[in-house]
Formats: structure tokens, sequence, C-alpha cells
């Protein structure tokens, strides 16, 4: 089933527009229209804009990723925990 919010500000298409709904499929697409039967949720007093994308990084850090995930074990035959 969909769900379809308004809220009291929508942002979409470049520009604000009071009082406009968003439908959101089960699959989390935004859909053009709300179907029948669709779950409203309100949100009065708020305003909803798209998600933004963090496109903010540091040329050094795509060299390293990736490569501080992989960690080799190794056994320990001294010091603390050794058995």
């Amino acid at each position: 089933m969909a769900t379809v919010f308004q809220p009291d500000f929508l942002y979409a298409g470049g520009r604000w527009s009071p009082g406009a709904s968003l439908a959101v499929g089960d699959d989390g697409r935004v859909l053009s229209a709300a179907p029948g039967g669709a779950e409203v949720v309100r949100l009065p007093g708020r305003a909803l804009l798209p998600g933004l994308i963090n496109a903010h990084s540091h040329a050094f850090q795509r060299v390293l990723r990736g490569r501080t995930e992989k960690v080799r074990r190794t056994a320990t035959t001294s010091g603390p925990g050794a058995s």
C-alpha cells in the first residue's frame, strides 16, 4: 500500500508548494498520483524536502577506501589475553 504525506509545504520541482502532497509506494519510490486506499500521514507545521546527497570527500580518502576494513587476525602467544 502506498503512503501519502501531506506537509504544510512541499519542496518539489525547484519551488515550494503549499498544500501539496507526496505519494510514496511500498518500494520507497515517489508515485505521480496517490492510489486508492493509500495511508495518509498529515504533517502539520512541517515542510517536506528531498534528501540531500553528501558529495563531500577528501582525495586521500579515495585511496584508502576499503583498505582499513580488512584486519588480519594473528594468534597471540604472549601478552594480555594469551592462554
